[in-house]
C-alpha cells in the first residue's frame, strides 16, 4: 500500500470496515485511497507536510498563492467538495 500501513493487526469492526492509518505527503493522502478489497474503509489520515487542501470544484483563482508559497507549503485538490483547509505536518488528523 503506497503512503501508509495497514494498523498491525488490521482493525475490523463489526460492520465490516477496515481502518487503515496513512502517514504521507497531503497530496498522497487526498487522491490515492488504499486498496479495500472490495470492502468499507477508513482511512485515519496524518500529513507530513504543509498544503492548502481546496475542493475537487474550488477556483484557484480564490487562492492566495503568494501567501501560499510564503508558508511554504503547496497546493493540492482533494477527491470531494468543499473549502480550502489549511494543513501542517504534525498539526491535523483526519479520518477519511
Amino acid at each position: 500500500m503506497t503512503g501508509g500501513r495497514e494498523l498491525d493487526p488490521p482493525a475490523s469492526f463489526d460492520s465490516g470496515w477496515l481502518l487503515v492509518e496513512r502517514a504521507a505527503p497531503t497530496a498522497e493522502l487526498v487522491t490515492v485511497l488504499p486498496d479495500a478489497s472490495g470492502g468499507r474503509l477508513a482511512c485515519l489520515c496524518s500529513p507530513s507536510d504543509a498544503a492548502l487542501v481546496v475542493g475537487s470544484a474550488q477556483q484557484l483563482a480564490e487562492v492566495d498563492l503568494e501567501r501560499v508559497d510564503a508558508k511554504g507549503a503547496s497546493v493540492v485538490r482533494r477527491r470531494s467538495g468543499g473549502g480550502a483547509v489549511f494543513v501542517e505536518g504534525g498539526g491535523q488528523v483526519w479520518l477519511d
